[in-house]
């Protein structure tokens, strides 16, 4: 019932980061464990991980133990930000980045930078942001050329299909039309397709291929076949269709004739 005129007062103003998919997953010291799963699920399929930490939690065994050490092998995808800096001196927040950054290369994870940040003044949050963008922007370039190389790829798959189609007469050069006929005899329906195979193709300009039996030859209790028609002049053939073979399918009580024009 309540619609909304967009998703999120963030879809203003930010075109740079447009593409951009940002996933708030649980803490990582969540006791429910779906939290926890869905932590670890996501952490090896995102393009960025962004840690959050702060002066009191960032050598918090649960966080490193758990998630940092044994997914050191993304590292090239971990971001590792260090927020509340501005309750720290200069000093201490020196301190505390020097102390983090000497932990993450003892774990391994010498590619994931530190962004120290305050989310209250707002300090650091332009290089975040920089990052974010970058991010973004070499996805959307890859997922462009992506897009550009599937639209060639059809472009020439339809310039293909085309072509064939032209050369064997297919839609939308020619027509083509099927005449299914069943029976709950197979010698009746079978005598039935050969009769109307034999009478058009004394028709000019009609290619008439089979009777040949539907992938599913017996359904219903009915034995099927079929008879292919391509012609140019479709317009004569479905006029001659209405007034002889037509007629001789509803004469025929032990079999019926359905006729489908494609296009």
């Amino acid at each position: 019932r309540h619609r909304y005129a967009r998703a999120s007062v963030l879809d203003s103003g930010e075109s740079d980061l447009d593409g951009l998919i940002l996933l708030d997953l649980p803490d990582h010291d969540s006791v429910v464990t779906a939290s926890m799963a869905a932590v670890d699920r996501l952490s090896k399929l995102a393009d960025t991980v962004v840690w959050v930490l702060d002066p009191q939690k960032y050598a918090d065994a649960a966080v490193h133990n758990r998630y940092l050490i044994p997914l050191a092998g993304h590292a090239d995808v971990f971001t590792v930000v260090l927020n509340q800096v501005d309750v720290l001196s200069p000093q201490q927040a020196r301190d505390c980045e020097e102390d983090l950054r000497r932990l993450l290369d003892a774990e391994g994870l010498l590619d994931a930078p530190i962004f120290p940040v305050s989310a209250r003044t707002g300090a650091g949050l332009g290089e975040l942001r920089a990052l974010l963008t970058e991010t973004v922007t070499q996805n959307r370039a890859v997922s462009d050329r992506i897009a550009a190389d599937i639209d060639a790829m059809i472009d020439g798959f339809a310039a293909y299909e085309l072509e064939q189609r032209r050369e064997l007469n297919y839609p939308p050069f020619g027509e083509l039309i099927y005449l299914g006929i069943f029976g709950r005899r197979r010698p009746a329906a079978l005598d039935a397709a050969q009769r109307y195979a034999v009478l058009l193709r004394e028709r000019p300009n009609v290619e008439v291929l089979g009777p040949a039996p539907f992938a599913i030859a017996r359904a219903n209790e009915e034995w099927r076949f079929r008879v292919a028609l391509k012609t140019n002049e479709g317009a004569a053939l479905r006029a001659y269709l209405r007034e002889a073979i037509v007629p001789l399918a509803r004469a025929d009580r032990h079999t019926r004739l359905a006729i489908n024009v494609d296009p």
